[in-house]
């Protein structure tokens, strides 16, 4: 098992998803060690935010930091809604408004920024609510992918 300062946070974030969409975070069911692969070799972005009034990263996996161009501890500096493109601003204020009833959105297509200012297009989004067991809400997570034909049913999953 690889030991790395995230696992906790990761297993957390994954059990908000499967709890509010009754399914795991998209992965491979042969892998020995689910939290190291979500971390290091999903082929899409999953993040988190804190639940603050101007939101912070608190986790990026590897994807997600090679997508925004950032290392880890300048993304886990970053206010997520920087993370967005300025004209997407709206759009994405509203789609996390709208978790506020259901818990979690998905299909969600949008612009987002790199550190260096260009944009990239995210396709398939899901963003859900980081609630604890007290239904205490404590952030927000997301996934994300590069391609409108990836997806957690179209990926062809490998385990390494």
């Amino acid at each position: 098992m690889n030991h790395f300062p995230d696992r906790a946070l990761i297993e957390r974030i994954g059990q908000c998803y499967q709890k509010l969409s009754g399914k795991p975070l998209p992965g491979p069911d042969n892998v020995a060690d689910r939290a190291w692969w979500l971390h290091d070799k999903a082929p899409y972005s999953l993040l988190a935010h804190d639940g603050g009034d101007d939101p912070h990263f608190i986790y990026a996996n590897e994807c997600a930091l090679r997508c925004f161009k950032y290392s880890r501890e300048e993304m886990l500096r970053l206010p997520s809604r920087l993370s967005a493109a300025g004209s997407e601003q709206q759009e994405r204020q509203q789609m996390l408004d709208g978790l506020t009833n259901s818990g979690i959105v998905s299909g969600y297509s949008g612009v987002r920024t790199t550190r260096q200012g260009e944009s990239f297009k995210i396709y398939n989004g899901v963003i859900w609510q980081l609630k604890n067991e007290d239904g205490v809400l404590w952030g927000q997570g997301a996934l994300f992918w590069l391609s409108p034909y990836d997806d957690e049913v179209g990926m062809s999953l490998n385990a390494e």
